[in-house]
């Protein structure tokens, strides 16, 4: 059975995307309808009321959330340039402060280096926007059939496990036991993980946008995501943040506070 789950992945990938996202999405949803019908509270019910919350939180992510960071990010790529310059001239600046240490030659080294990556990224920018066509056909597709699967998936719960357990062995009380337990920690990392995901992203974009930092939402996403990869994520998202900050305020508090 796993082998043959394997090669249907491997194989129907791209075709069979949408249903698994659907079945992450109504694992995912599943804790607030049974936390819902243990109150007392029909299951029909409780699977109307969270599909209900998640189609609102899916108009509102796509048509408030997104735009804006969109926004924010060709505003970033269309700034880069100046600020390119501006760091340009800065590192022109150090090998007179501390010849010792550096020398021209590394300067422009370092600067036909800094270059050629922002070329690179305007070609991807540029291949984005070829595909954004595409993108978008693909997206509508995501936006209409992910819900309609999710709703009957959260629905249709008990039937579907009903008929996959069929497949299983009658005497599986081990397997049982270790799949209730496997679920339950599973289930506990993923909410906690996504919890700390939307807490972390949304504490950060209001102390930037207290601070006045640009790109406020967009940098308070990146921060939200790192946590996925702890330790290398929040060390890899310091980096854009702070020269971000370094060329908006230059070396004075509010960059070091921001840090």
């Amino acid at each position: 059975f796993l082998i043959f789950g394997f090669a249907a992945v491997l194989i129907l990938g791209d075709i069979l995307n949408p249903l698994l996202v659907a079945i992450v999405l109504a694992y995912l949803l599943e804790w607030l309808v049974t936390a819902i019908d243990n109150k007392g509270c029909p299951r029909g019910i409780a699977v109307f009321t969270v599909f209900t919350g998640f189609i609102a939180l899916q108009l509102i992510t796509v048509f408030v959330f997104i735009p804006l960071i969109w926004k924010q990010m060709t505003s970033l790529l269309n700034d880069i340039p100046a600020m390119f310059v501006k760091g340009q001239i800065k590192l022109l600046h150090l090998p007179k402060e501390y010849p010792d240490i550096i020398s021209e030659k590394q300067i422009q080294d370092l600067i036909t280096f800094i270059a050629s990556e922002i070329g690179s990224l305007g070609q991807v920018a540029l291949s984005a926007s070829l595909n954004s066509i595409i993108n978008v056909v693909a997206l509508l597709i995501y936006l209409f059939i992910v819900p309609l699967l999710v709703f009957f998936i959260m629905k249709d719960k008990d039937l579907i496990i009903n008929w996959f357990t069929t497949w299983l062995p009658k005497d599986r009380h081990m397997a049982d036991r270790v799949w209730s337990e496997v679920n339950d920690q599973i289930g506990n990392y993923i909410r906690g993980k996504v919890a700390e995901i939307f807490i972390v992203g949304v504490v950060t974009y209001i102390a930037f946008a207290y601070m006045g930092l640009n790109y406020a939402l967009l940098l308070g996403a990146l921060v939200g995501l790192s946590v996925l990869i702890p330790y290398v994520g929040a060390a890899v998202v310091t980096l854009p943040i702070a020269l971000i900050g370094y060329f908006q305020w230059g070396f004075e508090a509010q960059l070091w506070t921001m840090l």
